[in-house]
Formats: structure tokens, sequence, C-alpha cells
């Protein structure tokens, strides 16, 4: 699944934790990419770190334009952001950083 929202202020906890629950209400295959234009807030941030179960990955626009300028196969991009959640727990890491 996919959410996408341009902001003016980085997105908060809520709008995460309703799409993570849309997300986990699908079958237990489906996962979920919501792209951010303004960022991420500090609280959205920390939201799953209290054990929630955590079914969605997070990009910024600045990524897509990354990944498109230097023609970074999306594919090959999500692959990696899901691999480190997998190894790494951690749902939000900046394409720059893989």
């Amino acid at each position: 699944m996919l959410e996408a929202k341009w902001t003016k202020n980085p997105v908060g906890k809520s709008s995460l934790v309703n799409f993570n629950s849309k997300v986990a209400s699908k079958s237990g295959f489906t996962r979920g990419l919501f792209i951010s234009d303004s960022g991420y807030s500090e609280e959205a941030l920390q939201t799953f770190s209290d054990g929630r179960k955590v079914r969605i990955i997070l990009m910024t626009v600045q990524e897509l334009a990354i990944i498109f300028e230097r023609e970074i196969n999306f594919k090959d991009a999500i692959y990696k952001k899901v691999r480190t959640f997998a190894e790494r727990g951690e749902f939000y890491t900046n394409i720059m950083d893989l």
C-alpha cells in the first residue's frame, strides 16, 4: 500500500499510526510505503519503538528525487529499505545511508 502526504509540517504520529493500522488490516503479506514531502516529526519516528508491530517503511520526496536523479532502480531502493528494516528494525533509514 502507498500513502503520500504533502504538508507544510513534518508528518506526525497519528498519520503513521493510522496508515500502519490500514496496512495491518490487510493480508499478513501486505506492507506499506509512506512518502512525505516535509519529513517526519521526532514523535512520529519514536512511535513504533514501543514494541508496536510495524508494517510500513518511510521515505521522503527528497529520497525519491535522489533515486530518480542518480538513476537508482526504484525496486532496488525499496528492497534495501525493507532489508534494513528486517535486519535492524529501522522503519526509516534515508536512502543515502543504505
